[in-house]
């Protein structure tokens, strides 16, 4: 669900299989940066919908329909956002228990 709180804030909230998550490249063909796309959609299977995965060098499909888009020109940065993306499957897990 996407949504904002009573803060204003912009939440995704993963759990429903409503907000397809795809990847690509930016459509700048003189700079193109990989990206993560969010985009909202009727709920279903997590995971089962999906655009296909774009490969560098393949031609960009712009989606107009993107609620969020991580933009990476930093490679350290990917690896700071899987950190903390593990770290709160980690939490998961343990609340789980």
């Amino acid at each position: 669900m996407i949504l904002k709180n009573e803060d204003g804030t912009n939440v995704l909230e993963f759990g429903t299989g409503d907000i397809e998550v795809g990847n690509g490249f930016t459509d700048d063909p003189e700079d193109q940066n990989p990206c993560v796309v969010f985009i909202p959609q009727k709920p279903g299977e997590i995971g089962a919908r999906g655009q296909s995965y774009e490969k560098y060098g393949d031609e960009c499909h712009v989606r107009n329909d993107a609620h969020t888009m991580f933009v990476f020109t930093d490679i350290r940065s990917i690896d700071v956002v899987l950190d903390h993306l593990n770290q709160a499957r980690e939490s998961m897990i343990k609340l789980a228990e």
